[in-house]
């Protein structure tokens, strides 16, 4: 099985003016969990991860715009999402969409 782990130091700021920028998932067809807990990510990028069962986003700037694209990860079987930009109305959507996958808010 296939995971990877991106810490705090795995993103950086843009320059001087310190804006952050973001980390955009490579294609990664067999990874299988991902724990981006608080790194700079905002969603670009999910869909190539299609095999993912285990997904951290918490602490990232991810929200209800991203919905489409999570629900196409019918593998998830546990999603993290505390600290996020996530509705109520976004999270119901997702258990909807995911109806076997453990969404944690």
């Amino acid at each position: 099985m296939c995971f990877a782990y991106v810490d705090e130091a795995d993103h950086e700021t843009d320059g001087e003016d310190g804006v952050e920028s973001y980390i955009r998932l490579p294609h990664m067809p067999k990874l299988r969990g991902l724990n981006l807990y608080e790194a700079a990510f905002n969603g670009d990028g999910l869909e190539n991860i299609p095999s993912i069962e285990v997904l951290d986003l918490s602490g990232t700037d991810i929200g209800d715009d991203s919905i489409p694209t999570l629900s196409t990860l019918t593998k998830l079987k546990q999603l993290a999402l505390y600290d996020t930009k996530f509705s109520n109305e976004g999270i119901e959507r997702l258990r909807r969409s995911l109806p076997s996958c453990n969404i944690r808010w």
